[in-house]
């Protein structure tokens, strides 16, 4: 909304309904006063009672107001000099001008004096909701803009324009630097978009334009994001901002300012994760966020209630060479009170998303420790651990905390990572692993051969074991038959240990074994099972358990 239109909105001078009556009001109490005044009070009381209905009428209605108040008083003052004789002398004809020149002085003074201040308090909201390192209006006003054109019945686009990386360059850059580059590419949005488009800052890092539609469609978008991620140079450095974009159409995507923003951010966010320059609104995978929210709320209350819903399952471990089963892998299960089973494909991710793997970590290691060692003693326990969790420098701390809790052993946890999620900050990683291993803790790659390392970089990782990954094993074609016995005869070199994944018949079992493969686990073995099921598979199995020590307890039954 432009400034003329923000004083025309808010300044005096449309009488609407109420600044009449207000007007009335004063007009009744000028009235009153010159009634009140010929019985009993003075001219100088009247006049007194005129001086506060031009007041407020300037205040209520401008100019206009208080000068028509002023001609009111002007009248009536002459009928209250006329008093009881035939018409006015010289003397008081002479009063009456003077003092009826003095209200219309006046009455324009209040008028134009409360209409200045009208504006510039209307100047000062405006001004309030000022970004002041891009000069752009905020989220508020672009709310009232957008409302503004609804109620018109204008067709426009929002044009929600994010830089994503902007947390990470704050961090580098400083609060300046980053509002330094968001000014800069604010700047560029100004300029590559049509003339007409207004620009607000929704948040830190987001930008919106409102736009007509026919100016969209002649507008080469992508164009005007490749001008926004041109490199900008802050504090001597070059910095390239990543942006995208999310694009949303007025009125089909919604009926207010505050219902279009959202869902510009939406469409902003599908825009980064399909990493795609731009995106238009789909309200189909907003309505699939909308439930990914809600059951992510579901999720955080099951872990607030001490894991209400949320189990552990465990899957065999065997060695090939027949010595018997060595441990199980923990798997994380969730049976929603009204949805039913939720895979963990489904809400394991979200749970990385939104920073509550410390809580699935520590629910599965304690449920985990205490079932599969306590009650049924099947051997090693493996938990599987997240990238995040990884570059958690309190993780070894909590971890120690958790056998002490328990009484149980460090070497009977053995905690699985992926090679993605050391590789993403490999320093940090490895230096948590050491920390973990001088607790006694086995660690073991988990899906090898499907991340970004090569089989020489095992020999830097602080690690035992190395699982490799099903889809290895369950192909099985030339290629993968010969990565497989390379990865067996490497992981001996370097004194490892290795697991096959995924392995469901006797053919591969054996193949495997005959490779030199140590362990295996699955669908042949036994599928992933609950505890108490697991106590009679055991029972029943020609395996022999080899189970580590546990604290105060038999090492093996």
């Amino acid at each position: 909304m432009s400034m003329d239109a923000v004083v025309a909105k808010l300044s005096p001078g449309r009488f609407r309904w109420r600044d009449r009556a207000l007007v009335a009001m004063s007009l009744a109490l000028v009235g009153a006063a010159y009634l009140l005044s010929q019985a009993v009070l003075g001219m100088q009381a009247f006049l007194q009672v005129v001086y506060i209905g031009l007041a407020l009428s300037g205040l209520v209605a401008g100019t206009r107001g208080s000068v028509l108040i002023a001609l009111v008083g002007s009248l009536l003052l002459g009928v209250f000099l006329l008093g009881d004789g035939g018409g006015l002398g010289q003397g008081e004809s002479v009063q009456w001008a003077m003092y009826a020149s003095l209200l219309g002085v006046l009455g324009w003074i209040a008028g134009t004096g409360m209409q200045g201040a009208h504006r510039l308090l209307a100047y000062w909201q405006q001004e309030s909701t000022r970004d002041r390192a891009t000069g752009l209006l905020d989220s508020r006003a672009a709310c009232q803009a957008i409302d503004a054109r609804l109620a018109a019945g204008d067709t426009f686009n929002l044009l929600c324009f994010e830089v994503i990386d902007h947390d990470l360059l704050d961090a580098r850059l400083g609060a300046r630097g980053a509002d330094h580059l968001m000014a800069a590419v604010s700047a560029r949005a100004s300029s590559a978009l049509p003339e007409g488009a207004r620009l607000y800052r929704l948040r830190a890092a987001r930008i919106v334009a409102l736009i007509d539609s026919h100016a969209l469609a002649e507008l080469s978008l992508d164009g005007v994001i490749t001008e926004l991620r041109e490199p900008v140079e802050i504090n001597g450095l070059q910095m390239t901002p990543r942006v995208s974009c999310g694009v949303v159409e007025a009125p089909r995507h919604g009926q207010s300012g505050a219902t279009l923003t959202r869902v510009a951010l939406a469409a902003v966010q599908q825009a980064c994760e399909s990493e795609s320059l731009w995106s238009l609104y789909d309200p189909d995978w907003d309505a699939r966020k909308a439930e990914d929210f809600a059951l992510l709320a579901d999720l955080r209350a099951a872990l607030g209630a001490g894991g209400v819903g949320l189990s552990v399952n465990y899957q065999p471990r065997v060695r090939l060479d027949g010595a018997g089963c060595t441990g199980v892998e923990a798997l994380l299960r969730w049976t929603h009170a009204a949805r039913g089973p939720i895979s963990p494909g489904r809400f394991i991710p979200l749970a990385e998303a939104h920073g509550l793997m410390r809580e699935i970590t520590a629910f599965v290691l304690r449920r985990s420790l205490e079932e599969g060692l306590r009650v049924v003693r099947c051997g090693t326990v493996s938990v599987n651990l997240s990238a995040g969790e990884l570059l958690d420098t309190d993780l070894p701390d909590r971890v120690a905390g958790i056998l002490a809790e328990l009484g149980v052993e460090g070497s009977a946890l053995e905690i699985e990572v992926t090679e993605t999620a050391v590789m993403g900050h490999p320093e940090i990683a490895i230096r948590t692993l050491e920390q973990l291993r001088q607790l006694g803790v086995r660690l073991a790659i988990d899906d090898f051969g499907t991340g970004h390392s090569s089989l020489a970089y095992l020999q830097r990782l602080p690690v035992d074991v190395v699982k490799l990954d099903r889809s290895f094993i369950m192909r099985q074609g030339p290629r993968e038959q010969a990565i497989t016995r390379a990865a067996i005869a490497l992981s001996h070199e370097l004194g490892l240990e290795i697991v096959a994944e995924g392995v469901e018949d006797a053919e591969t079992a054996a193949r495997l074994r005959d490779w030199g493969c140590d362990e295996a686990q699955g669908f042949h073995f036994a599928r992933p099972m609950p505890a108490v099921m697991l106590a009679g598979w055991l029972g029943q199995s020609t395996v022999t358990r080899v189970a580590p020590g546990v604290a105060g307890t038999a090492a093996a039954q």
